[in-house]
């Protein structure tokens, strides 16, 4: 395609949603085709958008097709949420690694896991709760 998405990217992403859809498969052939279809052109578009164009310049064109304010902030919102969510997880990993938990026996391996999932968690919900104390200060 024109946005130069790499193959490999691409099929990160559907990595993702192939057990939903091969769990539909087994229901019904026809709503498998319909729901593989709309999930793989979705994934193509939003792979299109995230790699040409810069996130406010998406808001600015949302503005422009008549996008209330407030769904392009929550759009906003998530989009940044989201990168702060996949460096926590980098930063956990790295711990992880650091502590070679991988070089333990598969108890210790587990609770520390276990440990550091809950961990995720709660900054996560310390993170979404500071979030909505600066929304509500703006008047959301």
């Amino acid at each position: 395609l024109l946005s130069k998405i790499k193959p490999k990217v691409f099929l990160r992403r559907m990595v993702f949603v192939t057990p939903f859809l091969l769990f539909l498969l087994l229901f019904n052939i026809n709503s498998f085709l319909v729901v593989s279809m709309k999930v793989f052109s979705s994934i193509l578009i939003v792979a299109f958008i995230t790699n040409n164009f810069s996130l406010y310049s998406v808001s600015g064109y949302l503005k422009k097709i008549g996008i209330p304010e407030y769904i392009r902030d929550i759009f906003l919102l998530a989009f940044r949420f989201s990168f702060d969510l996949v460096s926590d997880v980098k930063r956990i990993n790295k711990a992880v690694k650091i502590k070679g938990v991988y070089n333990r026996k598969k108890l210790f391996t587990y609770s520390s896991l276990g440990n550091l999932i809950g961990i995720f968690f709660v900054r996560s919900v310390a993170r979404s709760n500071n979030v909505y104390k600066a929304m509500k200060l703006k008047g959301y």
